[in-house]
């Protein structure tokens, strides 16, 4: 995949997690990155517009999921947001977000993210600037 395809962003304060996720959804055929610390995800969501899905756990030391989501979003709400977690159930930050309970099925996990990905604005391109398709006409 090229670096303008949109990336999936793995944020969990377990590296061997995050390591896991970058190895099978990488070898799904996502562009992954991943960190283990909250606040450096909130610095690539910012920075990084490629970022179009975050697969975050929800319970951190530094920061929450959640309060990850709330700090990155003042800047992108282009972002589709997975959450996860073994202790919580439920949690959505908004309508859009989705949550699944740890222990993850891989299958789940993949599948959960290519029906997020089907839901963003089409672009004609993921190369260069997002544009939205043209209303159908009436």
């Amino acid at each position: 995949m090229q670096n303008n395809d949109p990336a999936v962003l793995v944020v969990d304060d377990d590296k061997e997690i995050v390591e896991l996720a970058l190895t099978l959804l990488g070898n799904a055929g996502f562009r992954v990155l991943g960190t283990s610390d909250p606040e450096e995800a909130v610095r690539m969501v910012e920075t990084d517009h490629s970022i179009k899905i975050v697969l975050s756990d929800v319970s951190m030391p530094k920061l929450s999921g959640p309060e990850v989501i709330r700090r990155a979003f003042k800047s992108r709400g282009d972002v589709r947001v997975l959450f996860m977690s073994g202790g919580f159930s439920g949690v959505q930050f908004r309508q859009t977000d989705r949550f699944l309970s740890k222990p993850l099925r891989f299958d789940q996990v993949a599948s959960e993210i290519r029906a997020l990905l089907n839901e963003l604005p089409q672009p004609i391109s993921w190369q260069g600037p997002e544009r939205r398709r043209p209303p159908a006409s009436t």
